[in-house]
C-alpha cells in the first residue's frame, strides 16, 4: 500500500507500528502483562473495556475505548489504592501521570496501559 506501510511507519514515533513495538516491549518487561491475574472492571462506561493485570508487586491498568466518542472513567472504580501511575503505552497520552480520585478523560478509540504505584 502506498500510504500505510512499514517503510513509512518505521521512523515515525506516532505510527501504529511504533505503538505495537512499544506494547510488545512493555509486555516483555512486565510479569503482570505476561501472566498476572486478570480482573475486569465492571463499573465503567459501556464503550470502555477496562481491566487490571496483577502480580505480587505490580498493578497494570488497561483502558480501551471502542467508540468514536470520548468517555469519562472514574479512577476510584478500579478499587485499588494507588498514589500515582505511569503511562507505559498509549495511542493518545504522553508520559503523564494520573492519580486516584480523579476522572480520566478517554479519547475516542484510545488504548492506554498504565503502571499503578500502589500504597
Amino acid at each position: 500500500h502506498r500510504d500505510v506501510n512499514v517503510e513509512k511507519q518505521k521512523n515515525d514515533p506516532e505510527s501504529l507500528l511504533e505503538f505495537y513495538r512499544n506494547l510488545i516491549r512493555e509486555r516483555k518487561k512486565s510479569k503482570a502483562l505476561k501472566g498476572g491475574d486478570f480482573r475486569p472492571i465492571e463499573s465503567r462506561p459501556k464503550q470502555i473495556l477496562a481491566y487490571l493485570r496483577s502480580v505480587k508487586n505490580e498493578e497494570i491498568l488497561v483502558i480501551l475505548n471502542f467508540e468514536n466518542l470520548p468517555a469519562r472513567f472514574f479512577l476510584e472504580e478500579i478499587q485499588i489504592p494507588f498514589t500515582s501511575s505511569e503511562v507505559l503505552v498509549s495511542t493518545h497520552r504522553k508520559k503523564e501521570t494520573i492519580t486516584a480520585g480523579e476522572f480520566l478523560e478517554i479519547s475516542p478509540y484510545e488504548a492506554s496501559v498504565f503502571r499503578l504505584e500502589t500504597k
